[in-house]
């Protein structure tokens, strides 16, 4: 994401340090159920009941191409999200949607479709010139007996 920084700051860096043991998902081969990295970071980082979700743009997978109009890129972001989602047995409960046009701000809303708490912020670029990129934080899904829990800790 391209953003202005404060001052003359030329690096802005989010950082969560933990005694805890984490686990990763690294996509890094094309395939058909999410789009590999393009950059050295992995897709999801877990740590106890969290899930760090890297932003996702709408990378096809199989093609590792971005469709030209919005609404696909939406539609694929979207499903890239919830095949990382599924393989860490996770669901957003906070997201945050990256947009280079803040017209396209009501189609992202209504795309969201109310799944957790969302906050859409206009910036300059995405990576390979997307138009839509999205990064959640997740809770670990646990079943006990046919019902589901989400829970946040140990």
């Amino acid at each position: 994401m391209q953003a202005d920084l404060p001052g003359k700051s030329k690096v802005q860096i989010d950082l969560i340090a933990t005694k805890c043991s984490r686990e990763t998902l690294h996509v890094q081969s094309i395939s058909f159920w999410a789009a590999a990295n393009i950059g050295p970071y992995a897709q999801a980082n877990a740590i106890g009941n969290l899930v760090f979700v890297a932003g996702q743009i709408g990378l096809v997978p199989h093609t590792m191409t971005i469709p030209p109009f919005l609404t696909d890129q939406i539609q694929v972001s979207l499903h890239n999200l919830e095949a990382i989602n599924m393989e860490m047995k996770s669901i957003p409960f906070g997201a945050v949607c990256y947009i280079t046009d803040p017209q396209a701000y009501s189609e992202v809303i209504s795309e969201w479709n109310n799944r957790s708490i969302i906050l859409a912020v206009s910036c300059r670029g995405l990576p390979r010139s997307a138009l839509v990129e999205w990064q959640t934080l997740n809770l670990r899904r646990i079943h006990c007996r046919n019902v589901t829990i989400d829970q946040i800790g140990n």
